[in-house]
Parts: C-alpha cells; sequence; structure tokens
C-alpha cells in the first residue's frame, strides 16, 4: 500500500512520502514542497486530511480501511485487557478470602 501509493506519486518512500499515525489514524505525509509538486496526482487519488504550512497529511480509501481496522482492533485488546485485570482481581479477592476463612477456622 505504501508502495503503490509511492508509485503512483512518483515520490521515494520513507524519505519523501512519510507513514504515520495520530488521533487521525493512519495517514501518509509530504513536506509542503514535495506536495505542491504533486498535488494533481494527490488530489485525484487521495483525500487530504490536514494540509498545514509545515506539510500535508492525507490518505486512501485501502490504508483509511486498515486503520479503522487498527482502531477496533486497539479497542478490542483494551475491552479484553480489562476484563482480564476485572478477572484476575477477583481471583486473587476469592484466594485471600479464601485464606482467612481457613485462618478463621483454625482460630475457633
Amino acid at each position: 500500500m505504501w508502495d503503490d501509493a509511492a508509485r503512483s506519486l512518483g515520490l521515494e518512500k520513507d524519505k519523501v512520502l512519510k507513514l504515520e499515525r495520530s488521533h487521525l489514524g493512519h495517514y501518509f505525509r509530504l513536506s509542503k514542497k514535495e506536495e505542491t509538486a504533486v498535488r494533481k496526482k494527490l488530489q485525484a487519488s487521495f483525500s487530504v486530511l490536514e494540509a498545514r504550512k509545515d506539510g500535508t497529511k492525507f490518505t486512501n480509501a485501502p490504508l483509511k480501511r486498515l486503520s479503522e481496522r487498527r482502531a477496533e482492533a486497539d479497542q478490542v485488546h483494551t475491552a479484553v485487557g480489562s476484563a482480564l485485570i476485572i478477572q484476575c482481581e477477583s481471583t486473587r479477592l476469592f484466594d485471600a478470602s479464601r485464606t482467612l476463612v481457613y485462618v478463621w477456622v483454625e482460630l475457633r
């Protein structure tokens, strides 16, 4: 995908065309200088997310789909992690209460 984008824009991957991630998800980034050189190709095949004086952030349909899938996977990972922590805490609580019952029975 990154290779395809670099090829379609006629740019060198990693040195000129960057692949990054932020609150916007995954996106490509170009410097302002490079963006002006490929503006027509960029507007034809990509969606611009943000254009600032330091560069342009943009995506295409395949990268957007993968970015959304990654965001969903991150949400599932967080939910499963939280559930696992709750389960571990409840198991620890059960073990502690079982130990207290054992001590209480022994003291009687």
